[in-house]
């Protein structure tokens, strides 16, 4: 009884593991994008100070209503908001949901171009 070799043809499907990859590309490229946005400025204590010692001013409070705007409860036009804003270091603004979106964005280019850091907008409660 003489057994005849038949010659082996197997293939190794690859299609599975090319979906895979593209797949696993993509998760990871999605995360890195994230963990570059979700991060977070911390300011530290310098060499030879302690991190208490370190205090920053309290933020200027822009509040900015239908009526107008506000600096600390003084009446500002938007137009001296940044001449106003020289050397502040951070800055909130607290609006109210009536007020356009358009003015809030000038008052927070009026911040950038005096080159405040921290520019936070909270509602009004």
């Amino acid at each position: 009884m003489r057994t005849e070799k038949r010659p082996l043809d197997t293939e190794i499907n690859v299609v599975p593991f090319i979906d895979l990859m593209a797949v696993t590309i993509a998760f990871l490229l999605i995360t890195a994008v994230w963990s570059q946005t979700g991060t977070l400025p911390v300011s530290q204590a310098g060499p030879g100070e302690r991190a208490d010692e370190v205090e920053a001013p309290p933020p200027r409070e822009l509040k900015l209503t239908q009526a107008g705007l506000t600096l600390d409860g003084e009446r500002v036009p938007v137009s001296e908001l940044t001449a106003r804003m020289q050397g502040v270091q951070s800055a909130t603004i607290v609006t109210d949901d009536a007020v356009q979106y358009e003015a809030l964005i000038q008052v927070i280019d009026a911040c950038r171009a005096a080159k405040v850091e921290g520019i936070a907008v909270t509602p009004a409660s």
